[in-house]
């Protein structure tokens, strides 16, 4: 099979994006390659089906696979096996992982931020709440506006969505409730300032 190799355009922005979706929808799995097991991994084809049926951004293999070498070398996903080096080249028995440290966040805009604290102060619910046997009231927990930012469409990702909120606590918005910690994807407690 020959097929024309084409160069695939694909900003940054898009291929991270496009990780982050491969990564939401490919079949995660343990694979075995001479009676070893690798976790948590996916073949090079059921990531150049994806491409090719699912997420449809390219029409060949060749393009996938372009756009496999790609993620690769932006270190997005690695070969899950050692004797493997980035850029080799791809066969579709190839094993990889994601990157433990990727999650694509854009750019904050910030002309958006005073729409969405508003939407924050308006829709997020606030209650109090015990922790260690001390009531702190009217909180919201961190992973919580977390899932309303992604919810509501101002994050494309929890990753977008804590930097949204580090920006707004920045400007004063809110706090944790000890000033112990920036705005973070987990249980922890914060407070708006009043207005």
């Amino acid at each position: 099979m020959n097929e024309k190799t084409e160069v695939v355009d694909v900003t940054e922005t898009k291929l991270y994006r496009l990780v982050d979706q491969l990564r939401s929808e490919i079949g995660i799995k343990t694979h075995y390659v001479k009676l070893r097991a690798y976790p948590d991994t996916f073949s090079a084809s059921d990531a150049i089906t994806w491409l090719k049926s699912k997420a449809k951004v390219v029409d060949s293999t060749a393009e996938a696979t372009q756009l496999l070498v790609e993620m690769e070398n932006e270190t997005l996903i690695y070969s899950a096996i050692e004797s493997n080096e980035p850029g080799d080249t791809i066969s579709t028995s190839k094993l990889y992982n994601f990157s433990s440290a990727f999650e694509y966040s854009p750019a904050v805009d910030r002309t958006k931020l005073p729409a969405i604290e508003a939407d924050l102060r308006a829709c997020l619910p606030t209650a109090t709440r015990k922790y260690r046997m001390k009531q702190y009231p009217n909180v919201f927990v961190g992973n919580e506006a977390v899932d309303f930012l992604v919810a509501r469409g101002h994050a494309v990702n929890r990753a977008h969505a804590v930097a949204i909120g580090e920006e707004i606590r920045l400007k004063g918005s809110f706090s944790h409730v000890f000033d112990d910690h920036a705005f973070k994807d987990e249980f922890l407690f914060y407070h708006f300032y009043r207005q």
